[in-house]
């Protein structure tokens, strides 16, 4: 693999909306987390969400960009938080 498992290539800028920021359903192009259930944003979904999965992740295992040792507990809540009230009806 020429990149870190479970990569995509996404915009997240916040002059996009988020349906155009390649994130919403999409599936990693390669690795270990490219699963037929998960996506990088499955809007209502957290749990099926590979943003938070990695975000929780620690250590260079093919999910985290750079090595850690602490997850950032109150950005995971946000970011769970955020991703459940995501319409459903955003992935399409």
């Amino acid at each position: 693999m020429k990149w870190g498992g479970g990569n995509a290539e996404f915009q997240l800028l916040a002059t996009l909306k988020l349906r155009d920021t390649g994130t919403l359903g999409v599936r990693p192009g390669q690795g270990p987390l490219n699963s037929t259930t998960r996506a990088l944003l499955v809007p209502g979904h957290p749990e099926r969400s590979l943003v938070l999965y990695r975000m929780n992740k620690l250590g260079l295992d093919g999910c985290r960009t750079s090595p850690s040792s602490l997850v950032d507990v109150k950005g995971v809540n946000l970011i769970r938080e955020w991703i459940k009230q995501l319409p459903v009806a955003q992935q399409n």
